[in-house]
């Protein structure tokens, strides 16, 4: 069950600079998918950093941090840090880093993420094979749309300002997505390329982490919900390029796998399985069917 909490309204987000020792290439590289086997994660910085106080903390899919690895310098090039790295599961996995450079002494960190296992399994997202996400067709959709909500999600927050909204819900094109769309008031698309999205975790100090996102097209945009681990407190930033005129910019609060809307904090908003509540609603159905059955029944042999 996820729930969904939604933070401030659009502002300007200034672009980040780096200024000291900051990564110019990750290996495996970001949003690949690597096959389920033994490697080693290494991070090469812009320059050299130091040999201590570096560190390098993987997170699995289930949102537990793997076993803790020293994170080593390359003896043949002392601006890459490395350690091994043996996948348990297959799975999205996310890489928390944090370096510092031999020049000033100052910390930088950042998060990238993978997947791990074959490219039939991987989101589309991270170059997998194309999944639509899953949708109870024929009567049981009606009837879960009739209670719940028409349409596709059961539950979508918009935030508008100056004529421009950013929209996010909870049904993506693809399984495990969230819909991001970007668009004026009149149903203009505002993007011109894709959302800049980046995620910080408060309590574990994971981030910034890009997040990748999937164009499908009509200024709509696919986002996984596997890439929030560890579980816990967000923050998202999402920023859309808008030619001619200032961005359009959001931060999101999620507490994944929750997530709630914080203008309507009161009512807990839940967001509930299409299949799940197919289910229970066809039993419920059924049972009041059943019901009203065995009391003809009753005042007949009455």
């Amino acid at each position: 069950m996820n729930k969904i909490f939604l933070y401030t309204t659009l502002f300007f987000v200034p672009s980040i600079v780096f200024a000291h020792a900051y990564p110019i290439e990750y290996f495996p590289q970001e949003f690949s998918v690597v096959e389920n086997a033994e490697t080693e994660v290494s991070i090469h910085f812009s320059e050299n950093v130091l040999p201590t106080s570096n560190k390098i903390d993987i997170f699995g899919p289930d949102g537990k941090k793997l076993v803790d690895v020293p994170a080593l310098l390359n003896q043949d090039d002392q601006r890459i840090l490395l350690r091994d790295f043996i996948p348990e599961v297959d799975g999205i996995h996310v890489v928390s880093w944090q370096g510092i450079s031999a020049i000033d002494g100052h910390h930088t960190k950042g998060a990238f993420s993978f997947f791990v296992g074959s490219t039939t399994r991987a989101p589309e997202i991270y170059g997998g094979t194309p999944r639509e996400a899953e949708v109870v067709s024929g009567v049981a959709q009606k009837i879960t749309h009739f209670f719940l909500q028409e349409g596709g999600p059961l539950w979508s927050i918009t935030r508008t300002d100056a004529g421009r909204s950013i929209t996010l819900s909870d049904r993506g094109s693809a399984e495990n997505t969230l819909r991001l769309v970007a668009r004026t008031n009149s149903g203009e698309v505002i993007a011109y390329q894709p959302p800049t999205i980046q995620i910080f975790n408060v309590e574990a100090g994971v981030g910034p982490l890009v997040v990748p996102t999937k164009d499908r097209g009509g200024g709509a945009y696919d986002i996984p919900w596997e890439v929030f681990v560890p579980g816990g407190d967000w923050r998202v930033s999402i920023t859309f390029k808008h030619e001619g005129e200032y961005d359009i910019s959001a931060t999101v609060h999620v507490e994944y796998p929750e997530v709630i809307d914080s203008q309507r904090a009161s009512s807990n908003i839940s967001k509930i399985d299409y299949k799940n509540a197919s289910t229970f609603l066809l039993f419920a159905i059924l049972l009041t069917l059943g019901g009203v059955f065995a009391l003809r029944r009753i005042r007949t042999i009455d």
